[in-house]
């Protein structure tokens, strides 16, 4: 003890000397009040104005050994952080320096036991350093939360490289498992790892409990109960019980309390384990981090060059680089890469997918490790296949020997390539289990299972045979099938899988899986409409084949693809799916940024070469080049580089059949955007619509947008959203559309914000665009001011605007005003929609004085907004049957007001109303609404197509609707319902026996749209 507290005293004092004398002010007065281990403090006058050198002395003497501990634990307080670390290191060398010599016989045996390791498919003889092969693990201090876990569990590639990363932050080490948590105690959980010695050693052993750490590797392995009576434990270590109340014992504190537990389980038996253990700490093994997982590849290959390849070729597959997060994917991986290397292969140029390493890792191993005849083989593999199927449909990985037997595997040297054996004690006897060795290659085999030739039809019975509920409960309830189905049109590959799969197994595919497969996707895609999860997973599973005859059949009769890409992987799918479309008319490709700044840092570009991004952006856009009929090309949400922007403007000026281009910037890069409108001003562009949204508008952009509108002479429609605008960009862009060049027609501007200059510039505009006939414009700004100056502008002689939309957040009297001025002097004006949040019953009374002015051409009408108040109703039933020239109309009702609804019913059935179509729709349809529309049904002889849209309706409501239907004078002939009514009137109201019992006449053309 004397020899300890020397040590400690000195390590000690070097400690205290490196503190600032605040610091170590601030250190002595936590050290008054530290509670540690139930032990007395030290006075605090005897700290009061201690030295270093008496502070040493006084924690020796009040803490002993456990001062340097102390002094840890005051220092974090202090958040002397860099000095308790150092600390914290010094003590754990005084910790090793005092355990057994490395000389020791026991010692010496386990480091020359493990200093060599042998690799799965090493030959004999056979190893390699453990040092070279190691890398360190991510061991987390559980639990997590239920989010978090769904979160690890769902991700993958870069969104799960995030979540690994922000673990690694509060990684742990097996050397402070049993340090005192954050509350100041320290765990102690045992288990009996049922191990015999001769009675003396253990007599030996068990003089010092409190030094004894048990372990148990794979508690979920043991098929004991552990419900037995609460009031029955064993607490003599001698006495003889069975195996099943010695662990429950230990489990509990009753059986060697003082000793220690590390206990290893799968998830699955968490809660079960939980339910034996007293005051257990939990951590969590994640597996390599980003760093470790470089680390371990640059330890496998020999060759530095080497490892940067065959990493950078990991990088680019999210799948690969995710499962890599375990470390015996990343052997596997490595390994089927170096052989690869060793043919001289370029790995650049061979598209690696998960059934390409799988498929020359079982190839590697049957070769090389496989010693069977033929016959036996064959009927060993089909049996660990039909093995690996049932067990994924039933959701097991550990397989007993019976179970085992059952698929005819019994050869040893078979079982032993592809399944791992444990030898478990059960009372008086041993039994063994089974698992593959992994659970992607359960997946593999059973994917095997359903395509090889013998295995069971696609429509069998038996539903873990049958492979068409394999496909279908993929896309619904068993989402876990999803990589069994992957690797399903992996193995399709006619040349690459098929063909070696024949020549060196023996194995057949029926031509019959083949085709039943591609119907399958070929159905899912046509009947799935475009639907942007549904394409990403088929083309995935098109992508896996690299069949490029498969997927040009597979994908020849789509026209429409809606596509989210957010890594490189996603991106090489994409390539590779869209070069065989060749029918492909509108694309859409969502959110290309690829790398975080996490991985970017992780893993810096090569400045030798071109990324893989870089280079499959090139094939991208070289596919889109391909594409005869692409009309629409939609980036939504792009981080737009300059070489990605070099690409595009290419395809703007030789894809002649290209139409409409919609475009969303995420960044500031300017000169990306210069390249893009240099091909769009190009002669050769023939683009007609163009949609730009993004968040910076500035002066330099403007610039560049305005020599479109001179230059393109085939833009038709121009559509502009930006939410940060330059005033001197929007000038220089509303120069360019009252250019006389501009050939834009239809004109939409949305997020600009709008002050008075603004107001006075876009009049000129509207004045001086002899071409503009349509136009939208979102109004965010309550200045009526600049509301008067668009006025002024569209009521003006030289004005052609035809379709007026107007859209904001206010309608003020002010404004109304002088809209109603634009609708009695705009002579042109066909078409209006209005769309306020907020608007006062003036604003709204001014509006329809407009509207019923018999100078107002409108003669198709959308109102969306709080514009029905019984008031305001009251004036629009007069706009109904004084506005001669209305013949379409849509209102949006948001309120439940009958008597706004009732009057609005007065006008559409008034005999001078011309309305011939209808739209309605709204959240509430009540019964005495429906009474009033039935009555407009029988009464209006002019309304002949009627649009229903409710998402809360009564059923008497719909019954009074049925009613007016089925009025003779009722001249409806088209009727098209959305949403809840459908429900209630839909089926009846189309059904044979309706047209039979009532007068509703054939010759009528109805049509309903379910909206759920």
């Amino acid at each position: 003890m004397t020899d300890m507290n020397s040590i400690v005293r000195e390590d000690l004092y070097k400690a205290l000397n490196e503190l600032l004398e605040k610091q170590f002010e601030e250190f002595k007065w936590r050290l008054k009040y530290i509670d540690y281990d139930e032990k007395s403090n030290i006075p605090p006058a005897s700290l009061e104005k201690a030295n270093q050198q008496e502070v040493v002395d006084l924690m020796i003497q009040y803490y002993e050994e456990d001062a340097l501990k102390v002094s840890i634990c005051v220092l974090r307080k202090s958040n002397i952080n860099d000095v308790a670390k150092k600390l914290e290191e010094t003590l754990q060398k005084d910790v090793e320096a005092q355990q057994l010599p490395d000389s020791s016989d026991y010692r010496s045996h386990v480091k020359k036991k493990i200093q060599r390791i042998e690799d799965p498919n090493s030959i004999p003889g056979e190893y390699v350093p453990l040092n070279q092969r190691y890398s360190n693990l991510i061991v987390l201090d559980y639990p997590w939360s239920e989010e978090e876990r769904e979160h690890e569990i769902t991700a993958t590639g870069r969104k799960h490289a995030e979540i690994i990363s922000k673990r690694v932050e509060s990684s742990t080490s097996i050397e402070t498992l049993f340090n005192p948590d954050k509350y100041g105690l320290t765990p102690q959980v045992v288990v009996c790892p049922n191990s015999h010695a001769v009675k003396k050693v253990i007599q030996s052993i068990l003089k010092n409990v409190e030094k004894l750490l048990f372990i148990i590797d794979g508690f979920d392995e043991l098929r004991y109960s552990f419900d037995q009576p609460g009031d029955y434990f064993c607490t003599d270590p001698w006495k003889k019980e069975p195996v099943k109340i010695l662990l429950s014992s230990l489990f509990q504190k009753k059986l060697l309390p003082e000793s220690y537990l590390i206990i290893t389980t799968r998830p699955t038996a968490l809660k079960k384990l939980h339910g034996c253990l007293e005051h257990p700490r939990y951590f969590e093994i994640l597996g390599f981090s980003l760093k470790e997982r470089q680390e371990y590849f640059n330890r496998f290959f020999e060759k530095k060059d080497q490892a940067t390849q065959a990493f950078r070729l990991v990088k680019q597959n999210d799948t690969l680089l995710t499962m890599c997060v375990i470390p015996l994917v990343s052997w596997i991986i490595c390994t089927v890469m170096k052989q690869e290397m060793e043919r001289g292969q370029d790995l650049q140029k061979t598209p690696y997918t998960i059934t390409a390493v799988y498929m020359l890792y079982l190839s590697s191993l049957l070769k090389f490790h496989h010693n069977a005849s033929n016959q036996d083989f064959q009927i060993n593999m089909k049996g660990l296949c039909s093995l690996a199927a049932e067990g994924l449909w039933k959701q097991e990985i550990l397989f007993m020997e019976e179970e085992v037997k059952k698929h005819n595997l019994d050869e040893k040297n078979s079982l032993s390539l592809f399944l791992n054996q444990s030898i478990f004690k059960r009372d008086i006897d041993c039994i063994q289990t089974y698992s593959f060795i992994h659970l992607s290659f359960q997946e593999f085999f059973a994917a095997l299972f359903y395509v090889l030739e013998g295995g069971e039809e696609q429509h069998s019975e038996n539903v873990s045979k049958n492979l068409q509920t394999l496909l279908e409960q993929s896309l619904s309830s068993r989402f876990d099938l999803t990589m069994t189905v992957r690797f399903l049109f992996g193995i399709l590959n006619e040349e690459k899988r098929m063909t070696r799969l024949k020549q060196e197994f023996g194995w057949k595919i029926p031509p019959k899986n083949k085709e039943f497969l591609l119907d399958w996707v070929k159905n899912e895609i046509q009947n799935g409409g475009i639907s942007t999860g549904l394409e990403q997973q088929m083309f995935s599973y098109l992508c896996e084949t690299q069949d490029d005859s498969v997927v040009k059949n597979a994908l020849y009769n789509v026209t429409a693809v809606r596509y989210e890409c957010n890594s490189v992987m996603e991106l090489m799918i994409l390539v590779y799916c869209v070069q065989h479309c060749e029918n492909l008319e509108d694309l859409t490709v969502k959110g290309c940024i690829f790398l975080n700044e996490i991985e970017e840092e992780i893993f810096p570009p090569e400045n030798a070469e071109w990324s893989m991004r870089e280079r499959y952006m090139e094939d991208f856009f070289k596919a889109l080049m391909e594409l005869r009929n692409l009309t629409s090309l939609d980036f939504w949400r792009w981080s737009f580089t300059e070489s990605c922007s070099k690409h595009l403007a290419e395809v703007l000026r030789k894809k002649q059949s290209l139409r409409k281009l919609y475009l969303w910037f995420e960044d500031r890069d300017d000169k990306a955007v210069e390249l893009l409108c240099e091909g769009l001003q190009h002669p050769e562009c023939k683009v007609e619509k163009l949609r730009l949204y993004g968040t910076y508008l500035t002066k330099s952009r403007s610039r560049h947008f305005a020599e479109i509108l001179r230059k393109n002479q085939r833009l038709r429609e121009l559509i502009l959203s930006f939410y940060d605008t330059d005033d001197r960009g929007v000038q220089i862009l509303f120069e360019g559309l009252k250019h006389p060049d501009c050939t834009v027609e239809k004109l939409c501007l949305d997020g600009i914000f709008w002050p008075e200059s603004h107001g006075r510039r876009f009049a000129e505009v509207i004045r001086k665009n002899q071409k503009l006939r349509e136009l939208k414009l979102s109004l965010s700004s309550r200045d009526d001011r600049v509301v008067q100056m668009l006025c002024e502008g569209l009521r003006h002689p030289d004005c052609k605007i035809e379709k007026l939309w107007l859209n904001g957040a206010f309608c003020t009297e002010s404004s109304s005003r002088h809209f109603a001025e634009v609708l009695r002097k705009n002579q042109k004006l066909r078409e209006l929609i209005l769309s306020f949040c907020k608007s006062d019953e003036k604003a709204v009374e001014m509006m329809l004085e407009g509207l019923k002015h018999p100078h107002c051409t409108v003669e198709k009408l959308w109102l969306d907004g709080a514009f029905y108040a019984e008031s305001c109703s009251r004036h629009f039933a007069e706009v109904l049957w004084k506005n001669q020239r209305l013949r379409d109309l849509k209102l949006s009702l948001y309120n439940k007001d009958d008597r706004g609804v009732e009057i609005l019913c007065e006008g559409l059935k008034h005999p001078d109303c011309k309305v011939e179509k209808l739209c309605l729709d709204g959240r509430f349809l009540t019964e005495s609404s429906g009474r009033h529309l039935a009555e407009v049904l029988s009464k209006n002889q002019k309304l002949t197509e009627l649009i229903l849209s409710f998402y809360n309706s009564d059923e008497k409501a719909v019954e009074m609707l049925f009613e007016g239907l089925k009025d003779p004078e009722c001249k409806l002939k088209n009727l098209r319902c959305v949403g809840s009514v459908c429900f209630s009137v839909g089926c009846v109201l189309l059904s044979p026996e309706c047209f039979c019992s009532g007068n509703i006449s054939r010759e009528r053309q109805f049509q309903l749209r379910y909206t759920v």
